[in-house]
C-alpha cells in the first residue's frame, strides 16, 4: 500500500470499505459544481467523486443514505471534523444591520445520528411466482414517483432466472417495474413511506444558539424532496475566491509546486497555511523585540540631578 487510506462503513450493506484521500483538485472542482448549482451535475459528481476515491462499492449499488454518510466522512478525514457559519440574528446593531453570530457544527455527531437511525436500508417483496429485492433509492432528486419508486428495486428474481436493474437508466427501471404484478407497488411505496417518516423524526442538523436567527435552527431530511444534496452542499461550500488567493500566495510567495497542492487535501492545505502564519508572526515578533533591544542601546544615559557647587 503506497498510499493513506482509511475505512469507510457502507451503511446499507452492514460492511465497511477503502477510500483514498479526497484531494484539492476534487475539492475545488466540487466547489464549483455547488456555484454552478444544477442538480444532475451535482449527482453525477458526488457519484464519480465516490468512484474515484474506492475501488471497492459499486455506486449504483448506493442508497441516498450512503452517499450522505460517505460525503459527510470525507469531509471530516479531508477538510475538517467542524464547520463554522455565520448566521443573521433578528437583533440590529446601531446601524440598523443585522448582528452577526458565528455557529459551530460538529461532524462527527450528525454522522454518529445517520449510524444510529433505526431505518430499514433494504427491503424483499415476494410470493410464490417473485422475489422482489430493493434498498432505499440511489439518487437525490426525482420528477416523479414512478422514477422514486423504480429506482428502489434492485434485482427481480422470476422463474428461478435473476434480473438485476442497478446499472439500467430510470426509463428502463420503470419499464420493468411497472410490469411487475399489482401487489408489488404499493408495498414499495409503504416501504419508502414509512422509512422516510423515521428520517424527517428527529433533525439531522441542529444549531444551538440561544440567539433568534433567520434560518431554521432544526434541519431535517426526506429521501424524495433534494434535502440530503442541500445537506452535502452545505459542509462543502466555500469560497472559490479564497481557495484562488491562497493557492496563488502559497505558489507566488512561498515558492509551493502547483501540482503538489493540487494532490493534497484541503486540511493539509490549510496546516501549511497554519504553519506558515504562526513562522510569520514568530519573526515579527523577534524581529520587534530586536528593534526594541536596539533603541535601548541607543538611548542617551539619562541626567543625574543634584546641588551644584559653588
Amino acid at each position: 500500500m503506497s498510499e493513506f487510506l482509511y475505512k469507510v462503513d457502507i451503511l446499507s450493506q452492514n460492511r465497511s470499505a477503502l477510500f483514498k484521500e479526497l484531494n484539492n483538485r476534487l475539492y475545488k472542482n466540487f466547489i464549483k459544481v455547488i456555484v454552478n448549482d444544477d442538480k444532475d451535475v451535482l449527482t453525477m459528481f458526488v457519484d464519480d467523486v465516490i468512484s474515484e476515491l474506492c475501488d471497492d462499492v459499486d455506486v449504483h449499488d448506493l442508497t441516498c443514505v450512503d452517499k450522505l454518510y460517505i460525503m459527510l466522512i470525507l469531509r471530516t478525514y479531508n477538510v475538517g471534523p467542524s464547520i463554522t457559519f455565520v448566521c443573521e440574528t433578528d437583533e440590529e446593531d446601531e446601524q440598523k444591520k443585522a448582528i452577526k453570530i458565528n455557529c459551530n457544527l460538529d461532524i462527527i455527531k450528525i454522522l454518529q445520528q445517520l449510524e444510529q437511525l433505526e431505518i430499514t436500508h433494504r427491503f424483499e417483496i415476494s410470493n410464490d411466482n417473485i422475489q422482489v429485492f430493493g434498498s432505499l433509492p440511489k439518487r437525490f432528486f426525482y420528477e416523479t414517483s414512478d422514477e422514486l419508486i423504480s429506482d428502489c428495486v434492485d434485482s427481480i428474481i422470476f422463474n428461478n432466472k435473476e434480473v438485476s436493474l442497478l446499472h439500467l437508466d430510470l426509463d428502463q427501471k420503470i419499464e420493468i417495474v411497472n410490469s411487475l404484478p399489482s401487489f408489488v407497488l404499493p408495498e414499495i411505496y409503504k416501504y419508502i413511506a414509512t422509512q422516510d417518516d423515521i428520517l424527517k423524526e428527529t433533525p439531522l442538523v441542529v444549531i444551538n444558539t440561544d440567539k433568534n436567527i433567520k434560518t431554521n435552527k432544526d434541519i431535517f431530511i426526506s429521501i424524495a424532496n433534494g434535502s440530503i444534496p442541500e445537506i452535502i452542499k452545505l459542509f462543502f461550500r466555500v469560497s472559490l475566491k479564497d481557495f484562488y488567493v491562497n493557492e496563488y500566495n502559497l505558489i507566488k510567495k512561498f515558492k509551493f509546486n502547483y501540482t503538489h497542492l493540487q494532490e493534497i487535501t484541503p486540511a493539509e492545505l490549510n496546516l501549511y497555511i497554519d504553519v506558515i502564519k504562526e513562522d510569520m508572526d514568530r519573526e515579527k515578533k523577534e524581529q520587534e523585540k530586536q528593534e526594541q533591544s536596539s533603541n535601548q542601546e541607543r538611548l542617551p544615559p539619562p541626567v543625574q540631578s543634584g546641588r551644584g557647587t559653588t
